[in-house]
């Protein structure tokens, strides 16, 4: 073996050797990506436990309120005083007839946000109104 085939030989392999390690590194760096957003996803669902937590603890009236509306725009006060972790955001608001709390958080450089839509009557705190044309 001459010279010349050591030094080709020896370029081949470092040439090799050095798309095998980028690879790799891409391959670590994904995996790494993953287990990050993978934290950041957790950490919003347990965001979520705590908001259902505090909505269920909240006290019962002996009889439940018949302004549901109202009633969620109170759960809503009590949410919004709830610390929101680092690195998460939390946004609220009401469905169309006011009747459900709407929380969503959402994870910093995440696009799917976690959404979970509560009823203050299936949470036993006001009456479910039903109208005439539905009775």
């Amino acid at each position: 073996m001459n010279l010349l085939e050591v030094v080709v030989a020896s370029a081949l392999f470092a040439g090799s050797a050095c798309g095998s390690a980028r690879i790799c590194a891409l391959a670590t760096a994904s995996v790494a990506q993953d287990e990050h957003d993978q934290q950041l996803l957790e950490r919003s669902d347990a965001a979520l436990a705590v908001v259902e937590a505090t909505l269920r603890q909240q006290p019962r009236p002996p009889l439940p309120l018949a302004n549901c509306p109202l009633e969620t725009q109170r759960l809503a006060a009590v949410v919004g005083l709830l610390p929101v972790p680092a690195g998460l955001s939390r946004r609220l608001g009401q469905s169309e007839a006011g009747t459900q709390l709407l929380v969503t958080v959402l994870a910093a450089g995440l696009g799917e946000p976690r959404t979970r839509l509560y009823s203050p009557a299936a949470l036993g705190l006001c009456r479910r109104e039903v109208s005439r044309a539905t009775a």
